[in-house]
């Protein structure tokens, strides 16, 4: 299978050199994004994550959807105790 083998050398490349494919990557995104007037920057960025990680490169989180996944702060919890126990 040569897409096979192409995938696995684009792998091998990615691994030499993750910085510049992600900036590679990003710059494709920018390109794609402006060139469709922002009308598919969600698709665009699902897409260049997939790329990121079918080339074995863990994609960068999100802010937003870090801010999700982040644990609460102490304080935080604590004050929702009070409050529930009020």
């Amino acid at each position: 299978m040569v897409l096979a083998s192409l995938l696995d050398k684009a792998k091998s490349l990615a691994q030499k050199s993750p910085d510049k494919v992600r900036t590679v990557i990003d710059r494709v995104e920018e390109t794609l994004d402006k060139t469709t007037g922002g009308k598919y920057t969600e698709k665009i960025h699902k897409v260049s994550d997939t790329v990121e990680q079918q080339l074995g490169l863990s994609a960068e989180p999100d802010t937003e959807e870090a801010a999700e996944d982040a644990p609460l702060d102490v304080a935080e919890e604590t004050s929702a105790d009070d409050t529930e126990a009020k």
